[in-house]
């Protein structure tokens, strides 16, 4: 499929993005490392970044500069981006994955990369899936989650630090209505809106007041009512039914939004109000916030290049407070990623802002 594309330079940053109209549209966009994914409303998925490890699934390892297609997927219902994988959960309950597999993050049973999607093994019947730098976690409609991966940190949940080429359990007796990777930490929200964490600790990226690696899921303390969560590289955040957000973990570029720099090992309050959903990136967050005048969309943390640009501000400055994202109006969804961010339109168009060269996104 072809893509007439716009775009409007800022320095080395570009925005690019394509016209409305056609049948076959993006309904998630996805991206972590120098590549993104879109889910295609026709089961099909498209990716765009870097591919020296064949994250783009097309069956090269070249580089490309406009969303192209993923070899042989026309069932899929989300998709899952790593730092250099990713993966597509089917219609069917199962997973292929592709791209760098040196932890087994294709869940193939080997560790060789892969350029075209494969099956997972040892997954069925999932629900939900998620990414994290080197790792993968699904949901089963039974609540129980099984992972695969780097396992260094304890991500996997399985009580190890051993990698792990296919699908194991999480311990703990887990039951999960959601579950949300970070770069090496995982969270699941339970059904009554308590949230349970396992992986690395880091700044007190679990919430369970300490900064020890957990391997098997840990209670987050001070938290209920949490309707979504965002997880970042070293924090965390959650959407409470309230509508208001609380974060903990690692705070350097305020991306807790607290107005500070700290670091807090339990959960605190972010200065921004009611919401509709967040995203969390690798060392900033954004939500779509309920305004007096509308939905708006806002930013917090750090201010890499182009990745929380407010008002096209040229500056670099990090934000310990939410400020608003006027760039992308209130977008349906968003991938936030150290060098890049992707916002899903209302429209159904896909718009990038990135800080390099690396990834001028066409859509």
């Amino acid at each position: 499929m072809r893509h007439s594309a716009w775009g409007v330079f800022f320095g080395a940053a570009a925005i690019v993005g394509c016209g409305g109209g056609a049948t076959k549209v993006p309904s998630q966009i996805a991206g972590m490392g120098r590549h993104a994914c879109a889910r295609m409303n026709d089961g099909t998925v498209e990716c765009a970044g870097e591919n020296s490890h064949g994250e783009l699934g097309d069956g090269t390892m070249r580089e490309r500069f406009a969303f192209e297609q993923v070899e042989g997927l026309t069932t899929a219902l989300e998709v899952a981006v790593g730092m250099n994988h990713a993966c597509a959960r089917l219609a069917s309950g199962g997973v292929r994955c592709w791209g760098a597999n040196a932890h087994g993050q294709v869940g193939d049973g080997s560790r060789e990369d892969r350029a075209a999607p494969v099956d997972v093994v040892g997954v069925a019947g999932a629900v939900a899936i998620t990414a994290g730098a080197t790792s993968t976690c699904v949901r089963l409609a039974d609540g129980a989650v099984r992972c695969w991966g780097g396992n260094g940190e304890g991500q996997l949940g399985d009580g190890t630090t051993e990698d792990r080429p296919t699908a194991v359990g999480v311990g703990g007796g887990l039951a999960a209505a959601d579950v949300v990777a970070g770069q090496a930490h995982v969270c699941a929200r339970l059904a009554d809106g308590r949230v349970r964490c396992w992986g690395n600790n880091g700044s007190g990226r679990l919430g369970d007041g300490t900064t020890e690696r957990r391997l098997v899921p840990t209670d987050v303390l001070g938290l209920e009512g949490v309707a979504q969560l965002g997880l970042g590289g070293r924090h965390t955040c959650a959407r409470l039914a309230t509508g208001f957000v609380q974060c903990w973990g690692n705070n350097e570029y305020g991306q807790l939004g607290d107005g500070t720099a700290i670091d807090h090992v339990t959960p605190t309050t972010a200065r921004v109000g009611e919401i509709a959903w967040l995203a969390a990136g690798d060392e900033n967050t954004c939500a779509l916030v309920h305004g007096p005048r509308g939905e708006v969309f806002e930013c917090w943390g750090r201010n890499r290049g182009l990745a929380l640009a407010v008002n096209r501000e040229a500056g670099a400055m990090n934000r310990l407070n939410p400020r608003i994202f006027l760039r992308v109006g209130a977008p349906l969804g968003v991938a936030l990623a150290p060098d890049f961010a992707c916002a899903l339109r209302r429209d159904a168009t896909i718009d990038c802002f990135e800080t390099t060269a690396v990834m001028p996104v066409a859509w």
